[in-house]
């Protein structure tokens, strides 16, 4: 195989994954891609009967922009402009935003109601993954 063909085939291979997180021992076990959205939007704080509390990523940080375009369909801006309508109505306000994977993960494993998104890469026993997206 000629190696640009090669090198385009083994990028195709390629493919990222989120991992939405909630804490080890935390009685959740799954949710929908419509819950994990609709928790993150605010429009709902209960999964299962049970209050959760999201925290984000960074602004400008890949994982954030690929959940929030994969599992929410909003773009950067779209997202800016939906927390800027609430807040500005008084129907709500962002979550909460750490730093990155490790913040998050360490912040969930910590709190038994925190529930975040990492890339899947970073995951240990501390935390366990109740959504997946594969991002190709």
């Amino acid at each position: 195989m000629p190696p640009l063909i090669s090198f385009l085939f083994s990028a195709s291979l390629f493919a990222a994954e989120l991992s939405v997180i909630v804490n080890a021992n935390h009685a959740l076990k799954s949710a929908t891609a419509q819950d994990i959205k609709k928790l993150y939007l605010g429009k709902i704080s209960t999964l299962s009967g049970t209050k959760l509390i999201p925290v984000d990523q960074a602004d400008g940080k890949p994982v954030r922009t690929l959940f929030y375009d994969k599992v929410c369909g909003k773009n950067p801006n779209q997202l800016k402009a939906y927390w800027a309508q609430l807040i500005f109505t008084g129907g709500g306000s962002p979550p909460p935003v750490l730093d990155g994977d490790h913040e998050v993960i360490s912040w969930v494993s910590r709190n038994e109601n925190a529930i975040g998104y990492v890339d899947a890469r970073m995951l240990n026993d501390s935390v366990k993954p109740i959504f997946s997206v594969i991002i190709k």
